[in-house]
């Protein structure tokens, strides 16, 4: 049986993926662990990180296509897990792919959300947010960036979408919130 976290690790973000029945936990250790929601006490599965020199901070779950989780770690990359259950109930990552550029090797990615249709934004601790071209998924090729947003100074610490007005807010340790439209090309405010 799984038993999670190793050695007392750190969690750093955790989320609920309905769509699986899971609660899906991220940290130092550099593992990624799935627990079945149904089922008291049962890790669905513990799985290390790639390369395992990555703790992993921060999570999002995007459902278009049959369910993606990202997970971004203090190697600067975003890295995707394929959540569908094997035969025996089990989950595994069927795939992980780090990206191709995007975020600076030494920065810690803070915050990942998602979008719309397909979209995927991730802040760290280079100061940049980047949008992420989902579609080089769909081709089993790594993600690369589709675009980049510069205007923060510091640390990128928070990141929402409002769905109703279809703009972004970011936060950085800059103390300045920005408000962008991120069909276009820079920010709004």
């Amino acid at each position: 049986r799984e038993k999670g976290h190793r050695n007392c690790a750190t969690v750093f973000d955790c989320g609920h993926v309905p769509e699986r029945s899971l609660l899906v936990t991220v940290g130092v250790d550099r593992r990624l662990c799935a627990w079945d929601a149904t089922a008291p006490f049962g890790a669905v599965a513990s799985l290390q990180v790639p390369g395992g020199s990555s703790a992993q901070l921060c999570l999002a779950w995007e459902e278009a296509e049959g369910g993606v989780l990202y997970s971004g770690g203090t190697d600067g990359r975003v890295r995707l897990w394929d959540l569908r259950r094997t035969d025996d109930g089990r989950c595994a990552p069927l795939a992980t792919k780090a990206p191709h550029g995007g975020h600076a090797a030494e920065a810690w990615v803070t915050q990942l959300i998602t979008f719309g249709r397909a979209r995927l934004l991730s802040g760290a601790t280079d100061a940049l947010i980047i949008e992420w071209d989902l579609r080089r998924r769909r081709t089993g090729l790594a993600l690369e960036p589709r675009r980049v947003f510069h205007h923060h100074s510091k640390a990128v610490c928070a990141l929402a979408f409002a769905a109703a007005c279809h703009l972004l807010l970011s936060a950085a340790y800059e103390h300045d919130v920005f408000v962008w439209a991120p069909s276009l090309p820079e920010r709004t405010q």
